[in-house]
C-alpha cells in the first residue's frame, strides 16, 4: 500500500501570512528551520502534538485542522 501524501501548501501559506518566513515561524515555535521544512515537504510526519501546537501558533481553529494538515495531494 502506498503512503498517503498530503498537500501542505495551504499550511505553508498560513505560516507566511502570519510569520512572513519559515525561519520566523521556526524561531517562534523553538524548532529548527530544517525540522519545519521536513514536515512541510512531507519527508517527516507530523505527530499529533505538532499538529495541535502548530495550529495554536497559527490561529487555526480545531474545526479547520484537517484543511491544513490532512489535505490529500491530488495527482496531476
Amino acid at each position: 500500500m502506498d503512503k498517503v501524501q498530503f498537500d501542505y501548501s495551504r499550511l505553508r501559506g498560513k505560516i507566511v501570512e502570519r510569520y512572513k518566513t519559515l525561519k520566523n515561524f521556526a524561531d517562534e515555535t523553538h524548532q529548527s528551520v530544517s525540522s519545519v521544512n521536513l514536515r512541510i515537504n512531507g519527508i517527516r510526519e507530523f505527530k499529533s502534538t505538532d499538529i495541535f501546537n502548530w495550529a495554536n501558533y497559527l490561529g487555526i481553529p480545531d474545526s479547520e485542522i484537517s484543511d491544513y494538515f490532512f489535505a490529500k495531494n491530488v495527482a496531476k
